[in-house]
């Protein structure tokens, strides 16, 4: 279901959980039946203290702390407006959730009508191969029993055309492309219990933060062709390749922003904070040349680290692939200059051709600044926006079978 069930819904207030790597954020958003923009009420966000989490017992524990704290932040803000949320919605990101796109093929000797018993008996079979012993292996961070919590339709080709309209049309050959994503059973279930808490009974869907950002930036800016979407985290990127259109994969490597700034916090002698600031300075080179050097000599093992780890995942993405033509940069507004300015400076290798450069295009709250609105004063979180507007957009589309959607 969408927000609205029926437009005798006029307004719905969702609570969003926002579920990283080293941070839980949430927000209250207005959602009006016939009103393009969400209206954010509410967001908070708490960040990790601890510089090394090793086993995932104590990384649970931390992060059930932090979601109770927030979610009880939440709840006062609430009662002092009078309001309550409708539903409760959940993104995950890297170490949180695996995901695959999955492209399933049904062919025939002679044409058939393509129908949602067809579409069920494709998925059924992408579910069942997706959630096998071998993706399990693949999951980096742990993976006991997984709930698959997304199968997208994100493009059908019916005899080789794409359609967004494809029921009630015979085809011999049948293309879906599908993105699955599951998350540990162990984390819906703390999740789900810590909300029921606070709000018991209420509704609460799970989403991956990689189908959020890919259908933002295909759908509502009209990005087209082959693209790499890089999101930067705390101790995790995250790299997803579109190809044709379609997401096609997304992998994750550990490591982030973190590991730079503390490499200046313990080399340069100043706080965590501090530290930041004085990256995203360098960045747009606004520093002293002696702190600048001291930032150079802090980085320079950490930058290099990353940068390997991103070659070596841009290589397995686009493996017997045409290659992206630009690269869209999410990362939190003071950090993400510096990672535009290294990528832009990998050199040509295998990004350019000397026919062809591959651009880098940062994204930020800007693009999406006239999609959304915010009650005054409010700390803007475009994290949360962007999770923000994907409800939105998914909530204006007609659903197809088993809570999938076929987008634009």
């Amino acid at each position: 279901m969408g927000l609205f069930s029926s437009t005798s819904n006029k307004k719905n207030i969702e609570l969003i959980c926002d579920i990283g790597n080293r941070s839980v954020g949430i927000s209250l958003v207005e959602y009006v039946f016939g009103v393009k923009t969400p209206n954010v009420i509410f967001t908070d966000r708490f960040y990790s203290p601890y510089k090394e989490v090793k086993d995932i017992e104590n990384i649970i524990s931390v992060f059930s702390k932090d979601l109770k704290g927030l979610l009880n932040n939440a709840l006062k803000h609430c009662i002092s407006l009078g309001i309550t949320p409708t539903s409760v919605s959940c993104f995950y990101s890297s170490p949180w959730y695996i995901a695959q796109t999955h492209i399933l093929k049904v062919k025939q000797s002679e044409p058939i009508v393509f129908s949602k018993t067809i579409m069920k008996k494709i998925l059924d079979e992408g579910k069942k191969s997706f959630l096998s012993e071998d993706i399990k292996k693949e999951y980096f961070f742990y993976a006991k029993d997984l709930r698959l919590i997304e199968n997208r339709i994100t493009q059908i080709k019916l005899n080789g055309y794409q359609t967004n309209k494809p029921f009630g049309k015979k085809a011999s050959n049948v293309e879906a492309s599908v993105f699955f994503g599951a998350v540990p059973k162990e984390i819906i279930a703390l999740v789900e219990d810590v909300i029921d808490h606070m709000w018991h009974k209420i509704k609460v869907q799970h989403h991956t933060f990689p189908i959020a950002s890919f259908s933002l930036l295909r759908n509502e800016l009209n990005i087209t062709g082959n693209f790499l979407i890089v999101n930067i985290a705390d101790d995790i990127t995250d790299m997803s390749f579109v190809n044709d259109n379609i997401l096609l994969d997304t992998i994750s490597f550990p490591l982030g922003k973190r590991k730079l700034i503390e490499s200046i916090e313990n080399n340069c002698n100043i706080n965590y904070e501090l530290a930041s600031s004085a990256l995203s300075m360098y960045s747009k080179k606004e520093i002293y040349s002696e702190q600048a050097i001291c930032i150079e000599n802090a980085i320079k093992s950490s930058k290099k680290d990353w940068i390997n780890h991103f070659e070596n995942s841009y290589g397995i993405l686009t493996k017997k692939n045409v290659l992206p033509e630009i690269i869209y940069l999410i990362s939190d507004d003071r950090i993400a200059p510096f990672f535009e300015s290294m990528l832009k400076n990998l050199g040509v290798g295998g990004y350019t051709t000397p026919d062809r450069e591959l651009r880098v295009c940062l994204v930020d709250k800007n693009l999406f600044q006239k999609y959304i609105t915010y009650s005054s004063p409010i700390h803007k979180d475009f994290f949360l926006e962007i999770e923000a507007l994907y409800l939105n957009f998914i909530s204006t589309k007609d659903e197809d079978i088993i809570n999938n959607y076929i987008l634009k």
